[in-house]
Formats: C-alpha cells, structure tokens, sequence
C-alpha cells in the first residue's frame, strides 16, 4: 500500500501534462502512487496517461467520459489506496523535495491530519502566492473557516495533503463549478483536525483560467454552495460573510468579462438585494456593503465603476 496518493484530474492538457508528470518522477519521496483521472480529454492527453502508466508501475491511468472536474477528483479519492491524499492540477509542477516536504513535517506532528504548503509559486517563480503565520501548527476552528473564506488561508485542494481517512463522506460537489474547493475545504475545515502548515513551497501553479474571466451559468453556482453551507448547518455569521464574498467576487468576474448573459445579471442583482435585506449581527466591512448596495441597484453600474478604476490604476 504506498504511503501517499497524488490524484490528478486531466482534460485536455497535452501541452503540459508531461511537465507535471515528469515533476512527480523526480520526487525523492518514493512511496507513491499516481491516480491519473483522464476526463474524457480530446486531445493527446489520455495517451500521455497510458504512455506513464507503463513508464513506471507507480501511475494508473483511468478514462472516462467527460464529467467535469469535481467528478474526475471523486473518481481519484475513490481509487486512491495511499494513507493520505494530495492533489496536483495537471498543468501544474512539483520540485523534486515537494513530497518529502510535506511526509518529513507529518512525522514530526503525528497527531496532525492535514498538512497544508503555504506557499506556490505563480508562473515559474514569477512571483509567489504566500500565505504567513504566528505559528506552524494549528487546530483548525471558525476563524479558520473565516480566513479560507477571506483567501486568507490557502483556497486551492491542491495546497493541502490530507489523511485518508479525514475525507470520509465528503467529496467535491459536482453541482458547485466556482470556488468548489473552498466549500470541499469548509466543509473539511468545520471538522476541526489539528494541521501542519508548510512554508517550504514547492508546488508551481500555471495561472491563466479562461472560466475565471468569463461570467456564465458556472460562475453563480457559487451562491448555490451558499444556500448548502447553510443546510448543512454553517452558523449564521460566517454564512453570512461567505455570500457577502461570493457576491463581490462574482460581480468581479462580470467586471472583466466584456460579454455576460442578461439573466446572469439579474441573479447577482436578486442576490446582492436579498443580503442587504437580511438581518445580521455581524460587523461589516463598509466598504463591501456600498459595492454590494452598487451592485443591488445596477450590476452593470458597478462593472463600469469596476473598469474605470482599473484603467486609471494602468
């Protein structure tokens, strides 16, 4: 049974799959399996899969018919026979410590459940995405929650390295299409497991998705892990602060996008006002409020403000 299950979800990715794969042939950490979950890819991409699959008996190659990226990381955690669990995006790349990182600071910390990097550099080091903290060690708890909803803490599955068995029961949500790893994190989070935080990096992110930039269907169902924190039981406040999150950055991704659906609009202007009419003890942040109130009168109105202020900034 190896030690440590790297899930992969690849669609499409032929240009870089090679690169991440050939990252997790170098790992001087041995003692791994790879679960590549090849999404129904078009292009060269399963072939790719196969062709490592025999390269090195550590890599399983597995296709199936299109089913997005929630359903491609289920089928992995599913197949997934490693104690712990990490995920690496397939365009994306590792260093040769990166595993080792990670296993060397869980043996010091045997009661941790989760180890999470907390730091990956951006398009080959051209800058890094860091995240600091008082101490590097932590029992995760609702300010936790607070900061991941606040990008506070590292919002990305592949950031973190969980025990097998802390993911029972949860599993992405194939029905959420934008921000699904903060609601898998929350609700991983909610469970209070004590976590080992890694400041070493070594995890390369290839930054540049289309579906951020666009304002589609996809983007609002980050209101509909809203609507399910809340049935599952997310108190008050912090849901509260989640959908005043998602509403600023939806109305963002609309700001950058040149070409929106109408109704989309108005899903987001129904959102922004149903919040400003709910009743909340929580402290708010004055400046979010005006943008939501902006954005509850006229999404369009706060797009143009949006552009105009970035232009200026240019």
């Amino acid at each position: 049974m190896p030690h440590i299950s790297i899930v992969i979800p690849v669609y499409n990715s032929q240009e870089n799959l090679k690169t991440c794969l050939d990252s997790i042939l170098k790992q001087s950490f041995a003692d791994f399996e790879v679960i590549m979950i090849d999404d129904g890819s078009k292009d060269y991409s399963g072939k790719i899969c196969d062709k490592y699959s025999k390269i090195d008996e550590r890599f399983f190659a597995y296709h199936f018919e299109n089913s997005g990226v929630a359903t491609a990381r289920n089928r992995g955690m599913f197949l997934a026979k490693g104690d712990w669990i990490t995920f690496i995006d397939s365009d994306d790349w590792i260093d040769p410590n990166y595993l080792n990182s990670m296993v060397n600071l869980l043996k010091k910390n045997p009661n941790s459940k989760c180890a999470i990097n907390t730091k990956v550099s951006v398009n080959d080091n051209d800058y890094y995405m860091e995240w600091k903290f008082d101490s590097d060690k932590r029992t995760l708890c609702d300010d936790d929650v607070r900061l991941l909803i606040s990008n506070k803490m590292p919002t990305s599955m592949w950031c973190y390295m969980f025990k097998k068995e802390c993911l029972d029961g949860i599993l992405v949500d194939p029905d959420i299409h934008f921000f699904e790893d903060v609601d898998f994190l929350l609700r991983i989070f909610q469970r209070g497991y004590e976590c080992v935080l890694n400041a070493e990096g070594g995890y390369h992110y290839r930054q540049g998705s289309y579906t951020h930039t666009k304002l589609t269907w996809k983007t609002v169902t980050a209101f509909t892990m809203v609507d399910k924190q809340a049935s599952r039981g997310m108190c008050a406040e912090l849901c509260d602060y989640l959908e005043e999150k998602m509403i600023l950055n939806v109305a963002t991704v609309g700001a950058v996008d040149g070409d929106y659906d109408k109704e989309i609009n108005k899903v987001l202007k129904k959102r922004a006002r149903d919040y400003i009419r709910k009743k909340s003890n929580r402290k708010k942040n004055i400046r979010n409020e005006i943008i939501i109130r902006i954005i509850a009168f006229s999404p369009k109105l706060y797009y143009f403000l949006s552009r105009v202020k970035n232009r200026d900034k240019k």
